[in-house]
């Protein structure tokens, strides 16, 4: 369910802090795949372009995770390409729970 999740509730509901979703297009530029959310194009890795053929240029709901983001100081090299400008409204420090038994 995590992972695959069936639908957007289920994307949502499971996992903490909850996952960003983001209105997009799926568009196709040459031979890559990007959603488009107009401030942001992230390209999309060559695995998904098989089942990615029949939607380009449909409206897409982008959906992220926070663990799947890392922050970057400005002017920092590395990545896969995929960077933007972004501020973070809120931060949630996650302590480790110990197991008592």
């Amino acid at each position: 369910m995590y992972k695959h999740p069936a639908n957007q509730f289920v994307a949502g509901f499971i996992g903490s802090p909850a996952m960003n979703f983001i209105d997009a297009t799926l568009v196709r530029e040459q031979d890559r795949y990007f959603i488009d959310a107009g401030a942001f194009k992230v390209r999309l890795p060559e695995a998904f372009h098989p089942h990615l053929e029949n939607v380009a240029g449909r409206p897409v709901i982008f959906g992220v995770r926070p663990e799947d983001m890392a922050a970057q100081a400005p002017g920092a090299g590395g990545g896969n390409g995929n960077t933007l400008s972004a501020r973070a409204d809120v931060v949630e420090t996650l302590v480790p729970r110990r197991l008592c038994i």
